[in-house]
């Protein structure tokens, strides 16, 4: 007799891991979700089997990992599906150890980092003679206004523009407290 399916599925509070959930929770696939929050939506659907807690993968890499081990043992997981950059790019630096115990869908390192960098898929799409919108990358001399920048440019990754938003909010903080 077949053993069920066990999938952990990250990212819980997005509405793509929802929509995996009850996708295969529907197909009886038993569904474990992660968040770095207890309560998420994804942990509430009746198609849950459990809800865990995570260590944040963007500030304790280890300990995320640590985690992943563990749940996916203990829970005798088969699948592993990692539903957003923070914890994709976990998944993939350290898929070679993961995959001794599940499965995985996952890019190798080099092709998640050209995904992950606009710059770099860009760069490879010309390559490969798929038309693309003209880019170009600025060199600045000096540190732009970065709300010029906002304005202008879409960061190559998303940590670009998490820092630029986070900096120009500490500034307007400090215009307005002073």
């Amino acid at each position: 007799m077949l053993q069920p399916l066990t999938v952990l599925c990250t990212n819980g509070m997005l509405s793509k891991t929802l929509a995996v959930v009850r996708s295969l929770g529907s197909q009886g696939a038993k569904m474990i979700v992660g968040e770095k929050i207890k309560l998420h939506t994804s942990g509430l659907s009746k198609f849950a089997a459990s809800s865990k807690v995570y260590p944040d993968p963007t500030k304790e890499e280890h300990a995320f990992l640590s985690w992943i081990m563990h749940t996916i043992i203990s829970e005798e997981c088969n699948v592993l599906i990692p539903m957003d950059d923070d914890t994709m790019r976990v998944v993939v630096k350290h898929q070679n150890e993961i995959r001794k115990h599940c499965h995985l869908s996952i890019p190798d390192w080099n092709s998640y980092t050209i995904a992950a960098d606009k710059r770099l898929s860009i760069g490879q799409a010309l390559k490969l003679g798929v038309p693309c919108p003209t880019t170009v990358s600025p060199h600045f001399t000096q540190g732009p206004n970065e709300r010029e920048l906002l304005e202008q440019v879409k960061p190559r990754l998303f940590t670009l523009l998490a820092l630029l938003l986070s900096r120009l909010s500490l500034h307007a903080e400090a215009m307005h407290d002073g």
